[in-house]
């Protein structure tokens, strides 16, 4: 069994994920700040870029053997609307934590990707397993949403 199928780690990577969005959110409005906007962005996905480069060539040995044109062309068409999402969201992150701060923009973006989360798994969106949008987790989503309302006001 490798870590990955360990669901104690993959907790852990999650909560590690979440805790660099939060960092990344943080440089990214400080530099806002500094620089024009539109470049804080650029730099940001330029960095991602090459991480996921070395990443790729270290998975996939050299990229050798691998048949690209199979691969790309089996790909659904939403498997390439991730970074234009992405993109959005650093932009708009950018530009709003120098203007209401970073607790409240990170805490609106969570509970909205916990919203938007819950709604892909109910509607199976994009060919992801079924999970039923029950009363237990409407009255979670509603806790949350309250929680994020008194990080605004108080």
């Amino acid at each position: 069994m490798s870590a990955i199928d360990n669901a104690g780690f993959c907790i852990f990577l999650c909560l590690v994920a979440g805790c660099a969005l939060a960092v990344q959110a943080t440089v990214n409005g400080a530099g806002g700040m500094k620089v024009p906007g539109q470049i804080v962005p650029w730099v940001t996905f330029f960095g991602g870029m090459v991480v996921c480069f070395i990443i790729w060539i270290g998975e996939s040995k050299g990229a050798k053997n691998l048949d690209y044109k199979q691969q790309l062309g089996d790909s659904p068409w939403y498997a390439w609307i991730g970074g234009l999402c992405g993109a959005f969201y650093v932009f708009v992150i950018t530009y709003m934590i120098p203007r209401r701060g970073v607790g409240i923009c990170i805490a609106l973006s969570v509970v909205a990707q916990m919203v938007m989360g819950m709604l892909v798994d109910h509607f199976h969106f994009m060919g992801n397993a079924e999970r039923e949008y029950t009363v237990y987790r409407g009255i979670s989503t509603i806790g949350f949403a309250a929680g994020v309302v008194l990080i605004m006001f108080y």
